[in-house]
Order: C-alpha cells, then structure tokens, then sequence
C-alpha cells in the first residue's frame, strides 16, 4: 500500500514533464547539446546511456509516458550528437586552418559593425576560404577587423569577397593578458582577419536591411538629440554604446543597471506590453493584437541588433502573443525551451 502511494506520489510530480512533450524534446536537446560541448564525447555518451536507461525505468514505473520517455531520450542523443560535432569541427579548424598566410575569403557579415579607431570590426561567417593549398568549404568564423580606408561604412548580412592574412587570435597591447583572444575562442572564432582588398558581391542576405534601417535610426537620433541622453537612448534601444564615455557606463555599473545599456528580454516585453494594450484601446480584436505584437518585437529584435537574448524573447513573445489570440494558455517552460532549442538549432556555440 505504501509502495501504490509513492507511485502515485511520484505519478503527481511528473504530470507536468508528461503534458509537455514539446518542452521535453526541447530540454533534452538543450542538455545533450550543452553536455556536448561541454565534456569530452566518451563521458557524454556515457551519460546519455545512463539517462536513457533511467527513461525507459521511469517508462516501466509508468511515471512517464512512452511518447515523452521516448521524445525526452531522442533529444538527448540528437543534442549531444550536435554538440561533439561542434567541439570535434571547432578543434579541427583551430588546428588546420592557415595561419600567417594570405587567403581569399568569400561569405556574409554575421554581427553588426562596430566602428572604433577608425576600424571596422564584425564576425565575419565564411562560405569558402582560398589558401595556398586548396579551398576550406567548411563555414568559418573569423573576426575582422576593416580599417576605414578599404570602407565607408559596412552592414550586417552583407555578401563580401575579403582578401587579408590569416592569424590566430592572440593578446594585443591593449589587452596583454588575452582575455578577449580567450573570448574569441569560446564564441567559435578560429581566425582572425585584417583586409587589404574588400569587394561586395550581390547577393546580400536579407537581415542587411534591418542594419540599414538601424544605421538610419542611429545617425537620426545623434542628428535631433547629440547630447549625452541621446548616446544613452541609442545604447538602450538600438544597441549602439560607441559614444557612451566611461562615467556613465560605470554609474549603471555601480547601480547594478548596466544591462539596461543593451537590448534584452526586458525591452522585448515591455514593448510587446505596451503595443498589445494600445491595440486593445482602440478596440482592434486579439488576433490583430497579437499579430501586431509579433510583428513589433520582430522588428525590434532584428534592428536592435541585441543578439541572443533579443532573439530568446522575441521567440518567447511570439507563442505568448500567439497563445493569447488563439485564446489559450500560456505555457513558460514551453515557450523558453523552445526558443533555447531554436538559438542552440540555429548557432550551437550560442551555449
């Protein structure tokens, strides 16, 4: 009797993994994958091996249903699978890769340009490399650095041809203990590259015009308001801290504000917030609302420029906004499994 009320007991706990399949598929690939990237593979498999024969007890218990016993264990194994691929391709190109030498680098500017002494400075995710010695085809990203006399000025989702020299990611006189080379290295970044010839090609992504629009919303801002709560203004919703000089950002360091400067989940919601309860003032119907929601935070997030975060929230956003004109409850762990697993589907280094 006591062995049916702990089975009962345990039943209760895991009623709320078994109503959601979707958030247990996300999950356990969010834990392979992290396991993936962070341990080496025979630990990694190991531990999947332990957690699916603890899948299929739970299953045999009837704690867990077979569907979400078998979603949870799939994910896991795909997970990891994707994330000793990663480390296993991210080793390789570090070792084989070129370095000191000249190549021709054909591919699409990743991040948003930033411009600091007189230099261009982006990720920059290749299609192809051309060494001496034949042509990588395996993307790559390197970090380039584009001085103003190649330039004007450079976009994200721009399609380039870069002809520069190859070098590994080192400490520099500004940063002699290589804090920011470790940090390339953790971001994917296997090179990096300084130009002496840029070409642009046509086919261009489409997120260039997100920077464009972001570029033309900056340079408004500096032109109607060049004054310090104008920099403060262009760091909180566009992203943009080039001007901010060092006593503000160390007032919102000691206040503990400091992520106020970059766009975030906070940004997204109180905008999505703010235009779902002007749509219900004006009587347009929850459907309309939520479409009008999810296309405001979309927009946000691709000019903002604000990166993951600004991507998890949009996600986030888009099945609450959802949820709400379908006239359904919201359901969080869902949402923020979901949009974990699409960062992690879309960039594994993410993690």
């Amino acid at each position: 009797m006591q062995s049916a009320a702990l089975q009962r007991r345990w039943r209760k706990r895991f009623q709320a993994v078994n109503g959601r399949p979707l958030a247990t598929f996300c999950g356990g690939y969010l834990m392979g994958a992290a396991a993936g990237v962070t341990f080496s593979p025979l630990p990694v498999i190991q531990g999947c091996l332990l957690l699916t024969a603890g899948g299929w007890l739970l299953w045999r218990y009837r704690l867990l249903s077979a569907t979400t016993a078998l979603l949870g264990v799939l994910a896991l194994w795909l997970g990891a699978t994707q994330g000793i691929r990663y480390t296993q391709q991210d080793d390789l190109l570090w070792y084989t890769l070129p370095r000191d030498e000249a190549v021709v680098a054909t591919g699409v500017v990743l991040t948003e340009p930033t411009r600091k002494a007189d230099t261009w400075r982006f990720v920059f995710h290749t299609e192809s490399v051309a060494t001496a010695h034949g042509t990588v085809r395996t993307p790559v990203r390197l970090w380039v650095h584009i001085p103003e006399t190649l330039v004007d000025t450079v976009f994200a989702g721009e399609h380039l041809r870069l002809e520069g020299r190859l070098r590994l990611p080192s400490a520099t006189p500004t940063d002699p203990d290589a804090s920011f080379a470790r940090y390339l290295r953790r971001q994917g970044i296997s090179r990096t590259l300084r130009p002496y010839h840029i070409q642009r090609l046509p086919q261009s992504h489409w997120t260039v015009l997100f920077s464009r629009l972001r570029r033309m919303l900056i340079r408004n801002l500096r032109l109607h308001l060049p004054t310090r709560e104008g920099h403060i203004a262009a760091a909180i919703a566009l992203n943009d801290r080039v001007n901010l000089d060092d006593a503000v950002r160390e007032s919102f360091r000691r206040t503990g504000t400091v992520h106020i400067l970059s766009p975030s989940g906070t940004h997204v919601s109180m905008l999505a917030v703010a235009v779902w309860a002007i749509c219900r003032f004006i009587n347009l119907s929850r459907r309309v609302s939520a479409l009008a929601v999810i296309s405001v935070i979309w927009l946000f997030a691709g000019v903002a420029a604000g990166g993951d975060p600004s991507f998890r929230a949009a996600v986030m956003g888009t099945l609450v906004a959802g949820a709400a004109a379908l006239q359904r409850e919201g359901d969080l762990p869902t949402s923020l499994a979901l949009a974990g697993f699409l960062i992690v589907l879309l960039d594994t280094g993410a993690l």
